[in-house]
């Protein structure tokens, strides 16, 4: 019975290391992405449209599933379609949603 509570332990501590990483993996996601939002939304506000699309599409490699990564798809589509003041708007939405 013991020897099975020193694996049990173990395993314990083993699960709370993974867990430990992948909190900072998606941590990590997160700050990158919204470094890569920030930088579209300078892009967009000097005009320069196509910079701001690359950001995005790295943004939105960069994220998990999850609200902010919809709202980077949506703005990417509506900076294709012209819409620039509504690409903005979400952006301001994802990055609420990274806080």
């Amino acid at each position: 019975m013991k020897s099975f509570q020193k694996i049990s332990g173990a395993f314990k501590n083993f699960l709370a290391l993974i867990v430990i990483c992948l909190m900072q993996t998606v941590a990590f996601a997160q700050e990158t992405a919204n470094k890569q939002i920030d930088e579209a939304v300078k892009a967009l506000e000097s005009g320069d449209n196509a910079a701001a699309e690359g950001f995005l599409q790295e943004a939105n490699q960069t994220l998990p599933e999850g609200q902010a990564k919809t709202d980077v798809s949506e703005a990417m589509m509506a900076l294709q379609s012209g819409n620039v003041t509504g690409a903005t708007t979400l952006l301001q939405a994802a990055q609420i949603s990274l806080q």
